[in-house]
């Protein structure tokens, strides 16, 4: 592929144009490019659909119209030294179908699936375009010269479809696994499908230890230092306590072997604090109250990881939208935070760049305007260990920050040299100590056995750093095809909608001054409903093993709050929750027939009562992350909330093939 680098004054635009209600290939699409309603540039689409042009540099409307449809006009597109990928799904229009007449067809009337080449069938003449038939095997109707083409573009009507640029936002769809909420399934994977990719990165995050850190008014003490050392004082693991308090530490990460006599001490306001016989995750979480008052940093650290290689070329124009547009976003929901933005793009060795950085500022606009300004090119061995330690160790992270949330959006895993698996390991070691938490965000598949290399190396970085894994899925029709994670099953998302509110969980923190009100929390975990697309069950056999006693599930969607005006249920089932004066919340369903938990706001006890068939309870933190697990023996269940700092938790149970879940507000 010539690099578009070549030509300093072009850029590259293109494209697949489709029936949206049949979702079938539209070959001889007209594709006009304006400015200022002067047309520009023509072409039509080919046999597949799809269209490819240079255009110069500057700001078109972008027209795509087809026999029978409303014309698709996308308003303000920029080109510059970049390739623009723009997906049409056009819609009928019986009103153009009688307005439309047409002298002359390059391809009338042939099955799509028998015409290979456009260019090689003859035009033949046809006085009208009700002669041609169409069926669910779309026709293929092609004007033969595209002036004839420009005439029909003149026709236009108060049905055309008209994008402005920024719809581009809010197309991609995307899944999340959160290991940590599924961390018996995730144990149970390495050692059988990804076992194999796990020897390959030599990185092991399957020793757990869970901290918790909370003041002696119990609310959360975010930012601390936690560290995790052997009986001689040697380092193993070190982190930050997130906005709820935790940290994650890990011992043998890379397969070392270390002392059994481990100590795990937390620093605050230069004051150490420490346990000398800390538990693994499945024991337990290692719990720290200290004194110290309520400071909570409002800085928010976010850093964009951007891959600009071809392999890109399906998704980076829409993916840089998405990222413009939740950026933005977070700024307009969150005016009390103080967002620190910064960004990193990255190509391969022996490319015209490496990597390109824009450091860290609170002028956002500086870091969105580098983010449109890039594109993808070139290609190779890509430098996703050097953009990781670019972003990681050379950027100006704050010394304080209620959050450091680095998006790392790719496609492709580095190699595995020797020399490659060493930095990232290195990286990895730097990101959990600064308290960096990376969010992978892959894209399009490049083949099954890159795609589970990629996917071992990414869920690890996350684990390894107290982040989650994020995924691009097949149901925006948008790029190549995406391979799905090793799993049981996940939700998907609109991409957008994700990661907001990802950052959300990640930076929600309690007043210090004012009580939670459960009547003013929204109905699920975060600030906003998600739109869920479909439910993707990937592997029945993970699903029998561990849905019927799971650890809590990733996406917490089944979430029901005292309001009963305002529920929040997924596809499979729809609940009624009821408050009574005392404070009681009750969830009733057909199956299950009563789940009350009370009281609610709690300080201390949360009383938990059910009917019907239950053999385990868990309670998980705002992200969804498993903090309990509770055999029951009988039909109530005692859980001591005293422990835990202010926030809002979850419970959740399962039963008859169900979720039943209940938000929970610890004050």
């Amino acid at each position: 592929m010539q690099s578009t680098s070549l030509f300093p004054q072009q850029g590259n635009i293109t494209g697949k144009v489709t029936d949206k209600t049949l979702n079938e290939i539209l070959p001889g699409a007209t594709i006009v490019a304006s400015i200022n309603n002067t047309m520009k540039y023509a072409a039509l689409s080919d046999i597949n659909g799809t269209f490819n042009f240079k255009l110069d540099k500057g700001t078109y409307d972008i027209s795509v119209s087809f026999i029978g449809f409303k014309n698709c006009i996308v308003k303000n597109i920029r080109i510059g030294d970049t390739i623009v990928n723009m997906n049409f799904e056009l819609e009928e229009s019986q009103q153009n179908l009688q307005m439309m007449e047409v002298k002359e067809y390059n391809a009338p009337l042939i099955q799509y699936d028998m015409a290979y080449s456009v260019s090689g069938i003859k035009g033949v003449k046809a006085e009208s375009i009700h002669n041609v038939k169409r069926s669910s095997k779309r026709n293929a109707v092609t004007v033969s010269y595209i002036d004839d083409a420009l005439e029909l573009m003149d026709i236009t009507n108060n049905n055309d479809i008209i994008i402005e640029e920024e719809e581009m936002s809010g197309k991609l769809t995307a899944g999340q696994l959160n290991d940590f909420g599924k961390w018996s399934l995730w144990k149970d994977i390495t050692k059988t499908d990804l076992k194999n990719y796990q020897n390959i990165w030599k990185i092991y995050p399957l020793n757990r230890y869970s901290v918790q850190v909370e003041s002696e008014k119990g609310i959360p003490v975010v930012d601390a230092i936690v560290i995790l050392k052997d009986n001689k004082g040697n380092l193993i693991w070190s982190a930050h306590t997130d906005n709820t308090g935790k940290a994650e530490l890990w011992s043998e990460m890379f397969n070392e072997k270390l002392s059994k006599e481990k100590i795990i001490s937390t620093t605050y306001n230069g004051k150490e604090y420490s346990i000398s016989t800390p538990v693994k995750f499945s024991e337990g979480l290692n719990m720290f109250k200290i004194p110290v008052s309520c400071e909570m940093p409002e800085m928010v650290d976010i850093a964009v990881v951007v891959d600009a290689t071809t392999s890109m070329d399906d998704e980076i124009a829409y993916l840089k939208k998405e990222l413009v547009d939740i950026l933005n976003k977070t700024k307009n929901n969150y005016p009390d935070l103080k967002l620190n933005l910064g960004s990193v793009f990255y190509r391969c060795p022996d490319n015209s760049y490496i990597t390109k950085k824009s450091d860290f500022s609170t002028t956002i606009d500086k870091t969105l305007d580098f983010i449109n300004e890039q594109y993808s090119d070139e290609g190779g061995e890509e430098a996703v260990e050097v953009a990781l330690d670019v972003a990681v160790n050379q950027m100006k992270w704050s010394a304080s920050a209620r959050a450091r949330i680095l998006f790392l959006v790719l496609d492709e895993p580095p190699t595995t040299d020797s020399s490659v698996v060493a930095k990232l390991k290195q990286v990895l070691i730097d990101a959990a100590s600064k308290g960096i938490r990376i969010v992978p965000i892959v894209g399009s598949g490049e083949g099954y056995e890159k795609d589970r290399n990629m996917e071992y190396l990414m869920r690890s970085l996350a684990l390894g750093t107290n982040g989650t894994y994020v995924f691009l899925t097949d149901h925006s029709q948008i790029g190549n095809a995406h391979t799905k994670p090793i799993t049981d099953e996940y939700d998907v998302e609109i991409l957008n909608d994700l990661l907001l509110r990802l950052i959300y969980e990640f930076t929600f923190v309690p007043d210090c001054n004012k009580s939670i009100d459960a009547k003013d929390m929204k109905d699920t975990m975060f600030v906003f409903n998600p739109k869920i697309i479909a439910h993707e069950v990937v592997d029945s056999s993970l699903l029998d093993k561990h849905g019927k006693s799971p650890e809590v599930k990733d996406t917490m969607l089944v979430v029901f709050n005292v309001d009963s005006s305002d529920i929040h249920a997924n596809q499979d089932s729809i609940e009624e929750v009821v408050e009574s004066a005392d404070n009681t919340n009750e969830i009733i369903n057909e199956d299950f027939r009563k789940f009350k938990y009370y009281p609610n706001p709690t300080s201390s006890v949360l009383n938990i009562e059910f009917d019907g068939e239950v053999k385990e309870i868990y309670l998980a933190d705002i992200s969804g992350k498993l903090l309990e697990r509770f055999k029951i023996d009988n039909n109530m269940l005692q859980i001591d909330m005293s422990k835990y700092p202010v926030g809002i938790y979850f419970v959740q149970c399962f039963n008859n093939n169900k979720w039943l879940s209940g938000k929970i507000v610890k004050n």
